[in-house]
């Protein structure tokens, strides 16, 4: 730059504004950077809080099973997991009330499972099978009918392929009766009738060896007419009200707790010095 009458005099560089002007920039975007690692942090911190109530309150939104015994009876269940794990266990009726409720882990991966109970003086098993991908969870909420032999007084172990019976919609009720003939049931082709007169009294011994389809398959085939006695009853029941305002009133907090941390740094931001 010159001037009249002096000589050219030196100006500051043109760069050094933008300079200074770069520095606040640089200020802000590490204040930005910063604000989007602790949103991140946070939102990470929510996620694993939310996924650890889910995993301590899955116990609460198991399915069930309802099975009726005579009061003050014990019943029997067993399931084979896909992966050929297996949980056995016996339930007495300890209020006398003549109902048993069963809580089974992990119910979408059962591939079998086999219950039994004495019920009117009778030992009644269900084996269910060919669940389907979902295991229980993707077939409940359903119901599954217990039978005796009214005429010879056999036991029987009715083999269901328990997604294909629920499908066809078939109803039967209590004290309805199928006519069976070598273990084929004329009503549906989806349940198979075997004499289970020979399996070992104890329960838990036996409900191991039903486990087994192709041990089932070998029993002598059942014909005659079949009773119903009882309906056994798979459901998942509705969470309480307590665990559902707890779950909401904690979501609301940490929701809370996530926007005052996200103003509180968007008022940092704000705040910092003018050009």
């Amino acid at each position: 730059m010159r001037l009249r009458g002096g000589k050219p005099r030196e100006t500051e560089p043109d760069r050094c504004r933008p300079c200074h002007f770069s520095q606040i920039e640089g200020s802000d975007l590490v204040a930005g950077l910063a604000f989007k690692k602790k949103d991140s942090s946070m939102m990470r911190t929510l996620l694993g809080v939310l996924i650890t109530f889910l995993v301590i309150c899955k116990p609460v939104f198991a399915g069930v099973i309802d099975v009726i015994v005579d009061p003050g009876g014990t019943a029997a269940i067993g399931v084979k997991y896909k992966n050929d794990g297996e949980v056995i266990q016996t339930i007495f009726d300890r209020d006398g009330d003549g109902a048993i409720r069963f809580t089974i882990p992990e119910q979408e991966d059962v591939d079998i499972g086999v219950i039994i109970t004495e019920y009117k003086g009778k030992e009644l098993i269900i084996n269910i099978a060919d669940l389907g991908i979902g295991g229980l969870t993707g077939l409940e909420p359903f119901a599954i009918p217990t039978f005796s032999d009214t005429e010879t007084g056999l036991n029987l172990v009715p083999l269901f392929n328990t997604e294909a019976f629920l499908s066809e919609g078939l109803t039967l009720n209590i004290g309805d009766t199928v006519e069976v003939s070598n273990s084929d049931a004329s009503t549906t082709p989806n349940i198979r009738f075997f004499d289970g007169s020979l399996l070992p009294s104890d329960r838990v011994l036996a409900a191991g060896l039903l486990l087994d389809t192709d041990y089932v398959k070998s029993l002598p085939y059942f014909s005659g007419k079949a009773q119903v006695e009882s309906l056994i009853h798979f459901q998942v029941p509705e969470p309480s009200s307590t665990v559902l305002t707890g779950m909401c009133l904690g979501l609301i907090f940490l929701l809370r707790l996530l926007n005052r941390t996200t103003r509180q740094e968007s008022q940092r931001r704000t705040s910092l010095p003018a050009l």
